[in-house]
């Protein structure tokens, strides 16, 4: 610390400075008497921050006003505000008006300059930049549609209604002339103006020209030109007209969303099909409908069947005068007896005169059926009788009959017989007192195949017949069975469905399940039966037949009995041997289906099914001939075949079903093959048919069968 003393000794003041500060000290002398001044002096402190300066806010001050600046910071940290004033209101100049909302365009008021204002825009037209390529000029009001593009532009050419290649895109009205090889605006909807419309009248509609190339007409296309609507005149005049453009293309039948067109043919018809909410082409043939040629070749006319068929024709037919020479009219028929009047009046043959009383002995002599001491009252079966039982002697006279249960050997009770014939599951119940149990058991038959539906230039084969079902039988002592078992009865395979779309082959027939007694099992056959096609249809082969003569199995068979052949022209037998139709209870396979060589009018009958062969000469115990079903005979000219007729139901095997029959060129002209009779017959083959008619389908398998005969 150091210091300065300053003396004075005169009046006045006196000023001190002192190096290195900012400040003086002033010293005034006021007295007479001298004076004096200490200064003591700190030490100098460190140099300070320099001051600094921002700029603040910025405010828009009323016109006229005075500008501020105003510091709201500190002295060493300056923040000017300022206050700035705005001008005064000009006068009005060319420009853009003020004012206006968001999307708003300015628009003129009337024809002085700079007179416009802000208004909400509409939509006067919508235009599209085309490229013409075409090789000339293409005018203002040219209808174009779209062919192509290039240069990042669709190009244009003129449209024309003859057909849809120059009319479906049918796009926009030119808006300018466009040069070859130039670009140019064209209106795909709004108004067009300055046009020539001097032809039409205003609110005339307009529609695209099938006569002149790129230009619109009044008149209105018809089929099969394309209807393409341009848009409607709004003002009439030759050079100043207008036309407000719509442009909308005409839909061609299958464009339209429930419409589903394939394939079309000469006299498709259009036929809704609910199974898919769409309308389709279908032909008369898949609809079931004859055309006036087919119900001519195989109908009569009712008013006049002269005028289809000629008198040679007709010949082996009735005339209303050969029928009355010789049947009797209905109308006449009023003089014979009817079931109640001859009951009433005569004596029925069944009851061996016993309505006679007094004068039955002299009847009965009379007409040679010898006395009341002779003979019963009845040669008929008698009344009454439980399921197993049998024809007894009631004593050494002649017809003196009864129902009695059968004895077993060595004097025992008779058999009990148990039969299982519904398809599905049921129960067996093992009977008391006996010992030892016959089994059978049948699988249910293959369908047959159904035929095939093709042209009429080809050949086409009836479906093949169904195997028949596996058999098996055996003894089986009672003491391995439980009290109960359970038998389940295997159903047909269901016939080939018929062929409704043309040119399409048959459908294979199903296959019948296994017949099951305990743990003993009756298989069939794997191999379905074919449809037909354009070639004969093999059918399915028999299997080899298998014993076990010293077990308990007597004889042990299975799968056996095939299917008949479907033919081209006349369908086959099922394919069994002999041995298989007379040793065994086996059922046989149906027949094959009857078809047609190519071009070949003419008709195919069906194949019998397999059936049994007579017994063997000598040999005891066999049965007698079981006959199949007979195939469907097929007729050339006017009739309809036949159906094949079903296998015979029978203990020694059901027989299979005929095939079904075919001819040319007539709706419902193939039969159905008809069905395997139970157990375990085959189904028939289903005829084929030309294009234009259903083909015939399989006949069923016939359903299996389990017997157990306990004694």
């Amino acid at each position: 610390m150091s210091s300065i003393t300053v003396s004075s000794l005169v009046l006045g003041s006196l000023t001190v400075e002192v190096d290195g500060s900012d400040s003086t000290l002033a010293l005034s002398v006021l007295g007479t008497a001298p004076a004096s001044l200490t200064i003591e002096l700190g030490t100098p402190g460190a140099q300070g921050d320099a001051a600094t300066i921002a700029a603040g806010t910025t405010t828009t001050l009323s016109p006229g006003s005075l500008a501020t600046v105003t510091n709201v910071g500190t002295s060493s940290a300056a923040v000017f505000n300022f206050g700035i004033p705005s001008g005064l209101t000009g006068a009005t100049g060319p420009g853009v008006p003020i004012g206006g909302t968001d999307g708003q365009v300015l628009a003129k008021i009337d024809t002085t300059d700079y007179n416009t204002q802000w208004v909400t825009p509409f939509a006067l037209q919508v235009r599209n930049q085309v490229r013409n390529e075409t090789g000339a000029q293409l005018d203002k009001g040219t209808v174009v549609y779209v062919n192509g593009a290039s240069g990042n532009k669709v190009t244009v050419t003129k449209a024309l209604a003859t057909g849809d290649a120059t009319s479906a895109q049918t796009f926009a009205v030119l808006l300018e002339n466009i040069p070859n090889n130039q670009n140019g605006y064209a209106v795909t909807s709004g108004l067009l103006e300055n046009l020539d419309t001097s032809a039409f009248a205003a609110g005339t509609q307009v529609y695209l020209s099938p006569t002149t190339a790129g230009t619109f007409t009044a008149t209105k296309p018809s089929a099969p030109d394309h209807l393409v609507y341009v848009g409607v005149i709004e003002r009439s005049h030759v050079n100043q007209g207008t036309m407000l453009v719509r442009i909308q293309n005409g839909y061609e039948l299958d464009e339209l969303h429930d419409v589903a067109i394939a394939s079309k043919t000469n006299n498709d018809l259009l036929a809704y099909e609910s199974s898919t909410n769409l309308w389709k082409n279908k032909s008369f043939g898949t609809l079931g409908l004859l055309t006036s040629a087919t119900a001519a070749s195989t109908y009569y006319l009712q008013t006049n069947p002269a005028g289809y068929i000629d008198a040679t024709a007709l010949a082996p037919y009735l005339t209303i005068a050969s029928a009355a020479a010789t049947y009797q009219s209905t109308a006449g028929m009023s003089a014979y007896l009817t079931t109640a009047t001859a009951s009433a009046t005569y004596l029925a043959t069944a009851n061996n005169l016993s309505e006679l009383t007094a004068t039955a002995s002299t009847a009965r002599t009379n007409l040679g059926l010898g006395t009341a001491a002779v003979e019963p009252a009845t040669k008929l079966v008698p009344s009454g009788g439980t399921t197993g039982q049998v024809l007894s002697k009631a004593s050494n006279t002649s017809w003196d009959l009864v129902w009695a249960t059968a004895g077993g050997g060595g004097g025992g009770s008779g058999a009990d017989v148990q039969v299982f014939t519904t398809p599905g599951t049921a129960t067996w119940t093992k009977p008391a007192g006996k010992t030892m149990a016959l089994v059978k058991i049948w699988a249910g038959g293959n369908g047959g195949g159904s035929g095939s539906r093709l042209p009429s230039t080809q050949a086409r084969s009836g479906g093949a017949g169904g195997t028949a079902g596996g058999f098996i039988q055996m003894f089986v002592p009672l003491s391995t069975l439980a009290s109960t078992v359970t038998v389940t009865v295997g159903s047909g395979g269901a016939g080939g469905a018929s062929v409704t779309t043309d040119s399409t082959n048959g459908n294979q027939g199903g296959i019948g399940t296994p017949s099951i007694f305990g743990t003993f099992t009756a298989s069939q056959s794997s191999t379905a039966a074919n449809g037909g096609t354009s070639a004969a249809v093999t059918g399915p082969t028999y299997s080899t037949n298998t014993f076990n003569l010293l077990g308990n199995f007597l004889p042990n068979l299975s799968q056996v009995g095939g299917g008949g052949n479907g033919s081209t022209t006349t369908g086959a037998a099922p394919t069994n041997s002999a041995f298989d139709r007379y040793m065994f209870d086996l059922p046989t396979g149906g027949g094959g289906g009857g078809g047609n060589i190519a071009n070949n009018q003419v008709s195919g009958a069906g194949g019998a099914g397999g059936g049994r062969f007579a017994a063997v000469s000598g040999a005891s115990g066999f049965t007698t001939a079981v006959a199949g079903g007979s195939g469907a005979t097929g007729v050339p000219t006017l009739l309809l075949p036949t159906t094949g007729t079903s296998g015979v139901a029978s203990y020694f095997g059901g027989t299979g079903g005929g095939g079904g029959g075919y001819r040319s060129a007539a709706n419902g002209g193939s039969t159905a093959g008809a069905a395997g009779a139970q157990p375990g017959g085959g189904g028939g083959g289903g005829a084929a048919s030309d294009n234009g008619t259903p083909s015939g389908a399989g006949g069923a398998g016939g359903a299996g069968m389990v017997v157990v005969i306990s004694f």
